[in-house]
């Protein structure tokens, strides 16, 4: 979209709407233009988005086009993948993914000072199964990193039996990789340690998904590297630094890295 127009036009419209509203209008009309004959062509166009080869990354044994990708917060349901995959993205993060759907209808809140949203629920996602038949017709070609998260007040235990379910199915659905993300407010230390340690037995190491350790921004420092002293480092492909978990199941949404 041209500068001029969403500066003048659509951002004063979209921002006096509900945040939901306006998210969901922006990201179906997105998509429809995708849709449409020759649709992509433009949106590629106007973008200008051309990669350079010398932004060309490699994370473990994945290579991205470039090392930026999509959050999986923006896009939930995946209304707009086809359209942001000719932004210069390398990859979309698809999630984060439960075993069941968790919905919520309160409002997305706009923090402007801090030029963030916060949502109001950090599990919001429509569950294992239909993310699985979304990753396995995407639509685009970029690779697809599946975040996992037990329920957020499952035990040690059924936590990584749920976790193993989730990265199964989501393999033979073509997800690239993997964040086990199991830092749930609800959860301790303790047991977030417990589950993450029995990750390596769970994952089939002919999988040519890596596994990489969903880290909280919100995360304290001490806290972690303790964490990560009792984990085994050779199985997991890296770190990403994400979300942050906030009180009251709110989740705040920056740049991810």
């Amino acid at each position: 979209m041209p500068d001029w127009s969403y500066q003048t036009l659509f951002r004063p419209l979209l921002f006096r709407m509900p945040a939901r509203l306006a998210r969901e209008l922006t990201l179906q009309s997105m998509g429809a233009i995708s849709r449409i004959p020759g649709g992509s062509f433009v949106i590629k166009t106007l973008g200008h988005v051309e990669a350079s080869p010398l932004l060309r990354t490699q994370a473990s044994s994945l290579t991205f086009e470039t090392p930026v990708g999509l959050s999986g917060s923006v896009d939930l349901k995946g209304t707009a993948h086809k359209a942001v995959s000719q932004f210069g993205f390398g990859f979309i993060e698809i999630g984060p993914v439960t075993m069941e759907e968790v919905r919520s209808s309160e409002p997305i809140l706009l923090d402007r000072e801090s030029e963030s949203i916060v949502l109001p629920d950090y599990y919001e996602n429509e569950g294992l199964a239909s993310i699985a038949d979304r990753i396995g017709k995407p639509k685009h070609g970029l690779p697809q990193m599946a975040r996992i998260c037990p329920s957020p007040e499952a035990p040690p235990d059924q936590a990584v039996q749920e976790l193993s379910i989730m990265i199964d199915r989501l393999s033979a659905a073509g997800a690239a990789g993997f964040y086990i993300d199991v830092f749930a407010e609800s959860r301790s230390w303790e047991e977030a340690g417990r589950i993450l340690m029995q990750i390596p037995g769970l994952y089939r190491h002919d999988l040519p998904a890596p596994i990489f350790l969903y880290i909280p921004l919100d995360c304290e420092n001490d806290r972690l590297e303790q964490l990560l002293d009792r984990i085994e480092g050779s199985s997991w492909g890296g770190i990403v630094i994400g979300e942050a978990v906030k009180t009251g199941k709110a989740a705040r949404i920056g740049r991810e890295g």
